[in-house]
């Protein structure tokens, strides 16, 4: 299994369904409230599969991944859920070798996902 990183565009990166559907439920206010609490969490996660991957860890770096992947699938975060899904896949095979080349692109794509994911709520 090859983890591949796929170009990100506006569409890739959010579902805007998803996030439309989530701010009529919940409201404006309360979903970037919501957003800071989701971000602070998805940036722990993200350094936990960083120091996962630091360590040789494939246990860590498969149940943080995993745990990224739900998040970001949640709130509509759909290419940052899709490669945190291949990290966690990679790393449940053992395949840490794999998982480690596209720590960047997680963190670059974290970065990107929730600066649309904000801009979205303003729609």
């Amino acid at each position: 299994m090859e983890v591949t990183v796929s170009e990100d565009t506006p569409s890739s990166l959010v579902d805007s369904e998803r996030i439309h559907l989530l701010r009529d439920k919940m409201g404006s206010s309360q979903l970037a409230s919501l957003a800071s609490v989701i971000a602070d969490s998805g940036a722990d996660l993200v350094t936990q599969v960083e120091v996962g991957m630091a360590s040789g860890e494939a246990l860590q770096i498969s149940e943080s991944s995993h745990r990224l992947k739900g998040m970001a699938r949640n709130i509509g975060l759909v290419a940052l859920g899709d490669l945190a899904a291949e990290i966690q896949d990679a790393a449940a095979q053992g395949k840490i070798d794999q998982a480690r080349g596209p720590i960047q692109a997680l963190k670059d794509r974290f970065d990107r996902s929730f600066l649309m994911f904000r801009a979205s709520l303003q729609d």
